[in-house]
């Protein structure tokens, strides 16, 4: 496989506030982010409004998608003339005998 290119694109609001009680009554389309003692890092907000912006699956656009080399799924199995016995059989020497 090899890598493929996509653009992310998102817009995110968030309300920054001291306490629970404050984020409750932010309204619903903020992203609620409450403060403690230490700095604000960015970074892992960033990070997660990404992983949630990735698409699970991604495409090629159709006709531009080649493999690099033969394309082959599980193991080849021999083809064999070989007849396996019925186990509905039975059943049919049953019917027959009516």
């Amino acid at each position: 496989m090899q890598g493929m290119p996509i653009d992310i694109r998102s817009e995110f609001e968030l309300g920054i506030v001291w306490t629970e009680a404050q984020a409750k009554a932010l309204p619903r389309e903020l992203d609620s982010v409450i403060l403690g003692e230490e700095p604000l890092e960015l970074l892992p907000l960033i990070e997660d409004e990404l992983i949630i912006e990735t698409p699970f699956t991604n495409f090629h656009p159709v006709g531009e998608c080649q493999p690099a080399g033969p394309v082959a799924y599980g193991e080849e199995q021999p083809e064999t003339a070989e007849e396996r016995d019925n186990p509905f059989a039975v059943l049919k020497d049953l019917k027959s005998s009516d």
